[in-house]
């Protein structure tokens, strides 16, 4: 009797390390292949959601307590039928997660060059000229030279190009994408490409390297702001 009791308990241990388990791994390569958000789908599918789950430990508890009394293999199998579609929208439900979750940091190091953009503007107008790095608006404009939350906590650059048909500075404010390193780095196509930014041509050099959320939260490119004039 006791014998049959614990094979129950093993049995409805081992069928919730069975779910358990497989939403763990499905969730996460859900989040990673989290790459574009498409239709609003989370809502329906958290609750179809919460719908399986207790279907499926209900399920799990008559598989456990008729082990060994009744034949179980029809609840087994309806277990796994349900199983599947629990799956699916567990998957999908972290897809939208991974996708919002990205673009949340893209707003946020938006949101992070505008007020450093801010920044070098209100240096400017103090110092009549514009800083040669970010670190001269530290600690008076700015407590510390912000950060990329889509670049694990790197620094945002900054990079100054005179007009060639005048004495008008631009300047470029970036940060890294969701690859997670500079694209852009300064030299001097860079430069040259900074002083085109006003005319609103985007050289072919830095356009390669400028992300673009349109083809997904995983591009390659760097986020950038820059002065027209």
């Amino acid at each position: 009797m006791r014998s049959n009791r614990l094979t129950r308990i093993i049995v409805f241990l081992a069928g919730l390390a069975i779910l358990i388990g497989s939403n763990i791994c499905i969730w996460r390569m859900g989040y990673k292949a989290g790459l574009k958000y498409t239709i609003d789908v989370g809502s329906l599918f958290s609750l179809l959601e919460l719908v399986l789950l207790p279907c499926l430990v209900f399920m799990l508890v008559r598989i456990a307590r008729d082990w060994g009394r009744k034949p179980v293999g029809g609840m087994i199998l309806l277990f796994f039928v349900f199983l599947l579609p629990q799956l699916f929208f567990d998957y999908e439900q972290a897809y939208v997660f991974g996708s919002a979750r990205v673009r949340a940091f893209y707003s946020s190091d938006l949101s992070r060059l505008r007020d450093t953009e801010l920044a070098v503007e209100q240096y400017r107008d103090l110092h009549s000229v514009y800083p040669a790095s970010l670190e001269q608006l530290v600690p008076a404009l700015m407590p510390a030279v912000p950060v990329s939350r889509y670049g694990k906590n790197m620094q945002l650059h900054c990079a100054l190009a005179k007009d060639a048909n005048s004495t008008r500075t631009k300047y470029l404010v970036w940060s890294p994408g969701p690859n997670e390193r500079y694209e852009i780095e300064a030299c001097p196509q860079l430069t040259d490409a900074i002083s085109k930014l006003a005319e609103g041509d985007i050289p072919e050099w830095l356009c390669a390297r400028v992300y673009d959320p349109t083809n997904g939260t995983h591009s390659i490119g760097d986020v950038i702001r820059f002065k027209r004039w």
